[in-house]
């Protein structure tokens, strides 16, 4: 749960929990708060948590390669 306190305490006003949640390791996020890039980033670190090593490897292996595909058009300014 190192991580999760660590968002709590690094940004109350993007990060927080509730009654429910305690124990619990997640950490509730307020949206208004955060830009795509930040969401985005989120997202991409919380599944790497979750998903299959393979499966991380496998999605890592064309940045590795240096042939990622372009980000999404949200990701590259434009939306």
């Amino acid at each position: 749960m190192g991580a999760a306190h660590a968002l709590l305490a690094a940004d109350p006003a993007k990060f927080f929990t509730d009654d429910h949640y305690r124990g619990f390791p997640a950490v509730l996020v307020r949206l208004p708060a955060l830009d795509a890039d930040e969401l985005a980033e989120l997202i991409e670190e919380a599944w790497r948590i979750q998903a299959p090593k393979t499966l991380v490897r496998e999605f890592d292996l064309p940045r590795l390669r240096g042939t990622q595909p372009p980000p999404p058009a949200s990701r590259r300014g434009t939306v």
